[in-house]
């Protein structure tokens, strides 16, 4: 076995130092595109930087820092140039990062630019789609088809609860109200963030439906001035077809002058503030009252000059009208008696119908939502008892398998250390046959030597001496080789057999159970349910209760 203590080794800092020097040298700053996913963080800025794919999988993830000494900078910058814009959640961005690896702290990656003209760009993008989406499938004209409110009774009003522009709408629009010219419903909704969408969608859907009851002469969309990424969150496809259905003119004020969306391309009408939006209704109203002014005058003049020309008529035909009209008074009484009797009486029979109908119904709606209920209560029976079956058989199949594993591995382990005895018993007959065989060959070789000497003539007694002497060596250097040689292949072998003994099967990472008694358990009959075993680990011993 080897020897990992004497293996030449580095120490973690000597094995990091050369990779950070590669890191630090080839890495050099890139302009990446990614999403934001997540910013925290008060003193540095931690960014979670995402990729996503087309389907919106999960494609990349990085996590960068903006450190604090340039934090202030590139934030003040960012905002400056996107108009009040914030790194957010959601948010698309273009930024440059610098690869490093710390010794302590490892991979990291550091934002060291941010170009908003991406951000900006990003906006610009996404309402020129959405324009030509709106085109295509014909909402964008819509809108402006309807003809243009000229008189104002009933306006419906959509804007953020705190907007100021909201403030300054009503400051003129409450003096109208308070004098019975023009009625207003207000209804808030947020005009950014992600919930934006939902709730603008859900006041014009309530205007909508209000709309069938008490009809609307228009509905505003309003707010102040804001950011072009705030005002960003309105160029959205739900809000601009929900607008393009109504039925009613839409008329929007939304930002300034500067600040045009999809809400003021696809509108019946446009205003730059809520302010001249409110001025317009004003100056129809007034309008309105003094074209009606200027036509009761006419008609008040107009009514003068006939009295006077017909004054005299009026007087000699005021007997026979007098006549006339009460005859014909007469008449009309009758008639709306009649009138009154048949309307009456069809009324009374509608009513009788639709009660009669509902009565019909009732018991039909209450049997559909008694069989609703039976069966969502069964499938949620079901479902509880499908979890819990599940449970049960998956804890059963666990238990099983822990126990087939510790009965695998202590046989596994009696069967090694039998083969491992029996192959040490081999190898011990192996050296004393082998030595015997060896002192056989030898004591054979010595007699042949001696009998040779014995036959040979004095003047070849030195010349034997010195050859037996030199194969008497042979014979002792073969024998000790072969005594090393086997061994070495006894040391081998007990080696193999102390591998497969309990504590190195251990800390390969297996378990063995044992009894109350301490003695192995190698079979799942010899623990019963409630039985209490010892689960011997490399590192000491868990008590554990059979369930």
């Amino acid at each position: 076995m080897a020897d990992h203590a004497t293996t030449e080794h580095l120490s973690l800092s000597a094995f990091i130092a050369p990779l950070r020097s590669a890191v630090n040298s080839v890495a050099q700053p890139k302009w990446v595109a990614a999403e934001i996913a997540e910013v925290r963080g008060d003193t540095h800025a931690f960014v979670s930087l995402i990729e996503t794919g087309a389907n919106g999988e999960l494609v990349a993830k990085l996590s960068a820092k903006i450190w604090a000494d340039r934090k202030a900078l590139l934030y003040s910058r960012f905002t400056e140039a996107t108009g009040g814009e914030t790194l957010r959640k959601g948010l698309k961005i273009l930024v440059q990062i610098r690869p490093s690896l710390h010794p302590l702290f490892g991979l990291q990656a550091s934002i060291e630019d941010i170009d908003p003209t991406f951000t900006l760009g990003a906006a610009a993008r996404k309402l020129i789609e959405l324009r030509k989406r709106l085109i295509e499938e014909g909402s964008y004209e819509r809108q402006r088809l309807l003809p243009p409110p000229t008189d104002f009774t009933s306006v419906a009003i959509i804007a953020p609860g705190d907007a100021a522009g909201a403030g300054d709408f009503r400051s003129h629009a409450d003096p109208l109200e308070k004098a019975g010219l023009c009625r207003f419903r207000y209804l808030t909704a947020l005009f950014q963030g992600e919930r934006a969408s939902s709730e603008i969608v859900g006041a014009l859907r309530t205007v909508y439906r209000e709309n069938t009851a008490t009809p609307f002469d228009a509905v505003i969309i309003l707010r102040g001035g804001g950011s072009q990424a705030d005002l960003a969150w309105l160029n959205d496809y739900a809000i601009a077809d929900a607008v393009s259905k109504m039925k009613i003119p839409v008329l929007v004020a939304v930002g300034h002058e500067r600040d045009k969306g999809i809400l003021d391309e696809i509108a019946g009408m446009s205003f730059h503030t809520p302010s001249k939006a409110i001025g317009y209704i004003y100056d129809c109203i007034k309008q309105g009252a003094q074209a009606a002014q200027t036509a009761f005058d006419f008609i008040l003049s107009g009514a003068d000059n006939t009295r006077k020309s017909f004054s005299q008529e009026l007087e000699h035909a005021h007997d026979s009208i007098r006549t006339a009209a009460r005859h014909l008074l007469s008449k009309a009484a009758e008639t709306t008696a009649n009138n009154h009797r048949s309307i009456t009486a069809d009324t009374r029979h509608v009513v009788e119908l639709a009660l009669a109908s509902l009565e019909r119904d009732i018991p039909l709606l209450k049997d559909c939502s008694l069989a609703r209920i039976e069966a969502s209560q069964k499938a949620i029976d079901s479902d509880v008892y499908a979890v819990r079956s599940g449970a049960d058989s998956a804890a059963t199949r666990v238990g099983d398998r822990i126990r087939d594993s510790l009965q695998t591995i202590h046989s596994n382990a009696t069967k090694d250390v039998a083969v491992a005895t029996i192959s040490i018993e081999d190898h011990r007959l192996l050296i004393r046959d082998g030595s015997y065989r060896d002192c056989a060959r030898a004591g054979k070789d010595v007699a042949d030597v001696a009998a040779r000497i014995r036959e040979a003539s004095l003047n070849d007694i030195d010349k034997a001496a010195t050859a037996a002497t030199g194969r008497l060596e042979l014979i002792r250097d073969r024998s000790v080789l072969a005594t090393r040689t086997m061994g070495t292949h006894l040391t081998a072998s007990a080696e193999y057999v102390l591998g497969l003994g309990p504590e190195k099967t251990l800390q390969r990472g297996f378990v063995i159970a044992r009894n109350r008694d301490g003695k192995p358990a190698t079979r799942k009959n010899q623990l019963g349910t409630g039985a209490h075993i010892q689960l011997q680990f490399a590192d000491g011993n868990v008590g554990a209760t059979i369930e």
